[in-house]
């Protein structure tokens, strides 16, 4: 056979069987300007083909491939049967392998078309990008938003039972923000955590965010302080297979992360710690620290103050901070004058055999019978009291004012001086009561309400220290009178009608004052003082003494450590609270109840505002006092005008506002005392 035979032959065949190849011969014979006569849109009658820009494939990362490369089983369009999904196995063999195992790929072998495949992370499909690329999906700027569309989903997340707000939580964390606001791109993305082409269930043991990987995982970026955590009691006990030791994720959350110098982190990881250690949780509330905390201040010692943060350690370890060795540095951390006596405060009150444990427990159990029994006691006394009363007195006490009105004699019970003093205490009470109740009932919606009112804990503590002070100043003009008059008047008599030392008479108006409430005897006539305003008058004396002096050792704890141990401010806390609370509680209940709301003086009597007393009030309430002054010819002198009816105004607005803030208060405390048992 001669060759141009042959080729005549050969250029025949290829003629005759041209149509035949044509149709049976894949694409990838031809080049990508076939598929673009369709998928371009420049051919007439195929508007309807998947649209492709030349433009998207030539600056794609798969420039220069034929698209018979990914759609391998194409034919020369129009195609007779439509061609399969793309399989990137063919060229990322390592990475789909990878992919085979994820909680996408099992998805999707179960039948969930919803699941991730590689076109819906890396698109669009025909400019796929390097992931270094800025216009890349899986750029990591661009990352959170491609996860999102899925995940995002109200649809999917409702259908597959997974959070939709993944989104929106991230961008609000540390890592989010980084990324947003700062262009951080080595900040945590989505796949620096769960992996990228190994994604798995957290419960996966396989899982990068798993508890057997997670300290890894972030160990990936914050290498030192996973180092750290390893070596703290908390790594060793996940080590060993603990299933209570906490993990990154525990503390710091998974997509909520946010500052640890944030106030909100700083607050809620004290909770945190309070879900494994409930029992020291509950103590630590109990403290100074702990109550401020809980009323909205950071500027105090929090758990990892005192433990530190990733390298907690027992106590017994000579590496915790809080070992005998360390412990005076750790402390002085806030405060910097801290010594050896210092650092035996109990930051948690549990129970124990040593002494200052045994001093905390006899002051718990006297203070909380100190409370009941002057409240039971007085309480009885009251409620007799009252019942007597609503029967008969009102009417007198309606009559008696009527009188007075008629003949416009009033005497000055009070002079200015005792007035302006009495001023200064209720300020200075109901100033002490309303920024300091919220510290000790914190755990109540108005104890924080409050704080929040007066500007934050730190100005309350301010107002509170001031409202100290003033009661220093009043006690000390109170005291300096009282010097003053015992010098000046040579026959004053210690045990005299117009002396608050109690005496016999006030023994023997008490009891007679029992019977009169049971109807068995007559109403005790009294002199100046009752026994009452002189248990009043003590009460105060006794409240100075104990809350002043507890409340100057915790203002100056560094001072008083010279010489007290720490454990004293534990004792301090509990009395300067418990006697707070016993003296608000009385003022606001007994002391308004004998003064203002008793019938015959309710709503309020005005006389330590005005001054003024009736004639007919003094020969009712105070008969002795009255025949006294009257024989002794002091009474005309004290004789003055009714009261003006601008200081009438005047003392019923201090006093209505007085009275409400101090009812209102006392209702606030009951509901915080009895709320727990509900």
């Amino acid at each position: 056979m001669t060759k141009p035979f042959f080729y005549k032959t050969a250029a025949i065949a290829a003629l005759l069987f041209a149509p035949v190849l044509f149709f049976t011969v894949p694409v990838s014979a031809a080049d990508n300007s076939a598929c673009m006569d369709c998928h371009g849109r420049k051919k007439a009658g195929f508007e309807n083909a998947p649209a492709v820009k030349a433009s998207d494939l030539a600056s794609s990362r798969h420039a220069g491939e034929k698209c018979v490369a990914c759609h391998t089983d194409a034919t020369p369009g129009p195609h007779q049967v439509k061609p399969s999904k793309i399989n990137c196995r063919d060229c990322h063999a390592k990475v789909t392998a990878k992919y085979d195992n994820t909680i996408h790929a099992k998805a999707r072998a179960m039948g969930e078309s919803e699941a991730a495949s590689c076109q819906d992370c890396h698109t669009p499909s025909h400019k796929i990008m390097r992931k270094s690329d800025p216009l890349s999906s899986v750029y990591p700027f661009r990352l959170p938003e491609t996860c999102a569309r899925c995940h995002a989903d109200p649809v999917l997340a409702q259908k597959y039972n997974f959070p939709q707000d993944v989104l929106k939580e991230y961008y609000g964390t540390i890592h989010g923000r980084a990324l947003v606001r700062s262009g951080l791109l080595v900040t945590a993305v989505c796949t620096n955590c769960h992996g990228d082409h190994n994604i798995q269930k957290h419960t996966d043991p396989a899982s990068t965010i798993g508890r057997n990987h997670v300290v890894d995982t972030c160990g990936k970026c914050h290498a030192g302080i996973a180092a750290v955590f390893k070596e703290s009691i908390h790594g060793k006990k996940l080590a060993e297979g603990s299933a209570l030791a906490p993990v990154c994720t525990t503390c710091h959350s998974a997509h909520r992360i946010v500052r640890t110098d944030a106030q909100g982190y700083q607050l809620q990881v004290v909770k945190e710690c309070g879900d494994c250690h409930g029992e020291y949780l509950a103590t630590y509330r109990d403290t100074y620290h702990g109550k401020i905390t809980r009323l909205g201040y950071t500027k105090v010692a929090r758990c990892s103050d005192c433990h530190s943060a990733h390298n907690i350690q027992k106590v017994s370890d000579p590496r915790s901070t809080l070992s005998p060795a360390n412990k005076a540095d750790t402390c002085r951390k806030c405060h910097p004058k801290a010594n050896e006596n210092f650092i035996k405060y109990i930051a948690h009150s549990t129970s124990g055999k040593q002494v200052q444990f045994r001093v905390m427990f006899w002051t718990i159990l006297l203070m909380s019978a100190l409370l009941i029994g002057t409240f039971a006691f007085f309480g009885v006394h009251t409620l007799m009291w009252l019942a007597r009363l609503v029967g008969d007195i009102k009417k007198k006490r309606h009559e008696a004012e009527e009188e007075a009105a008629k003949s416009g004699q009033y005497y000055f019970r009070f002079k200015l001086y005792h007035r302006i003093l009495h001023g200064i205490i209720i300020t200075s009470f109901l100033g002490l009561v309303l920024t300091g109740m919220p510290m000790k009932f914190s755990n109540t919606w108005w104890a924080t309400f409050l704080a929040h009112l007066f500007g934050g804990f730190e100005v309350m503590g301010l107002m509170h220290r001031f409202f100290a002070l003033l009661t220093f100043l009043y006690f000390g003009l109170h005291l300096s009178y009282a010097a003053r008059y015992i010098v000046s008047h040579r026959e004053f008599r210690v045990f005299g009608p117009d002396s608050m030392i109690p005496r016999l008479k006030d023994l023997q108006d008490f009891i007679a004052q029992i019977k009169w409430f049971l109807g068995k005897g007559p109403r005790p006539r009294f002199d100046r003082w009752t026994y009452w305003e002189k248990f009043d008058y003590w009460a105060v004396f006794w409240g100075i003494s104990i809350i002043g002096t507890s409340g100057l050792v915790l203002w100056f704890p560094e001072f008083f450590a010279a010489v007290l141990p720490g454990w004293v401010f534990n004792v301090a806390t509990v009395v300067h609270s418990d006697e707070a609370l016993l003296a608000s509680g009385f003022i606001f209940t007994i002391h308004f109840f004998h003064t203002h709301l008793r019938p015959g003086k309710f709503p309020m009597d005005d006389v330590i505002f005005t001054g003024r007393i009736s004639l007919e009030e003094m020969k009712e309430e105070r008969p002795e006092e009255y025949e006294r002054l009257l024989a002794s010819g002091e009474l005309e002198s004290l004789k003055t005008e009714p009261t003006p009816e601008w200081l009438w105004n005047f003392a019923r607005v201090i006093g209505f506002t007085a009275l409400t803030i101090g009812v209102v208060t006392v209702l606030l405390i009951i509901v915080a005392i009895f709320s727990p048992l509900f």
